[in-house]
């Protein structure tokens, strides 16, 4: 028991600590909800990333993505949620990414919301985060740009040429 506290009290300093004791009550009373999910929106992908974990696996089996109705019984079974990070592939790419973020908040009770976009697609992402925050205005969203350097180096980064600019 004093080598688990003396762990805890290593994370404490290190680790955001609302976190920290969030996962504590959790581990005590498994009523909580898990404090978050990050669910995968798609595997259509614009870029061609060289750190990617599942490059040769994107813009495949398209026909097997979740679909909306899906989604929906998917979130309806998971109960309750702090937060939801969204991802793929390239989120943008997934027209139904506000309805998506709707059921996440409806049927999870979701405050938070992440979604990382690789910049590709400045007007579209602008659009899709517009309609997410006028339906959902309590909504904490927050939004990841992918940025890996400046000029040529976010290219190579990226695997595709010219990306930077669009950023």
């Amino acid at each position: 028991m004093k080598k688990i506290i003396k762990n805890i009290k290593q994370l404490y300093r290190v680790y955001d600590k609302t976190l920290i004791v969030y996962f504590i009550k959790y581990l005590f009373n498994k009523s909580w909800p898990p404090y978050g999910l990050i669910f995968y929106v798609t595997s259509r992908c614009n870029s061609r990333c060289i750190m990617c974990f599942n490059w040769k696996l994107l813009n495949k089996d398209l026909q097997n993505e979740l679909t909306l109705d899906e989604i929906d019984k998917f979130t309806k079974k998971i109960g309750r949620l702090k937060s939801v990070g969204l991802g793929g592939g390239e989120p943008s790419l997934r027209s139904e990414l506000p309805d998506i973020v709707d059921l996440f908040v409806k049927n999870n009770n979701v405050s938070l919301v992440f979604i990382a976009f690789n910049s590709l697609l400045p007007d579209k992402i602008a659009e899709q985060v517009e309609k997410i925050l006028k339906r959902q205005p309590n909504l904490n969203l927050k939004i990841g740009l992918s940025l890996d350097g400046v000029d040529g180096v976010h290219d190579k980064a990226r695997g595709i040429e010219g990306n930077f600019e669009k950023f």
